[in-house]
C-alpha cells in the first residue's frame, strides 16, 4: 500500500491541504553476519588449531 493520509480520511470536496515540503530518510542498517557463519567460523578456527597441534607433537 503506497498511502500516505492526513487528517480524516473522509476524501470530501472542502477538504483543503498544501505540502510545501515532504521528506523521507532511512537510516543506514550495518550488516550483522548470520549465527551460522560465526559458528562456522569458529567450528573451522578450532578444527585448525587442533589440526596443527596433532602435527606439532608428531613432528617432536
Amino acid at each position: 500500500m503506497n498511502t500516505i493520509v492526513f487528517g480524516d480520511s473522509t476524501y470530501t470536496a472542502n477538504a483543503r491541504a498544501e505540502l510545501t515540503n515532504l521528506t523521507f530518510t532511512q537510516k543506514e542498517v550495518s550488516a550483522v553476519p548470520e549465527p551460522l557463519t560465526i559458528l562456522g567460523a569458529g567450528t573451522a578456527i578450532a578444527f585448525g588449531t587442533g589440526f596443527k597441534r596433532k602435527l606439532g607433537k608428531a613432528q617432536e
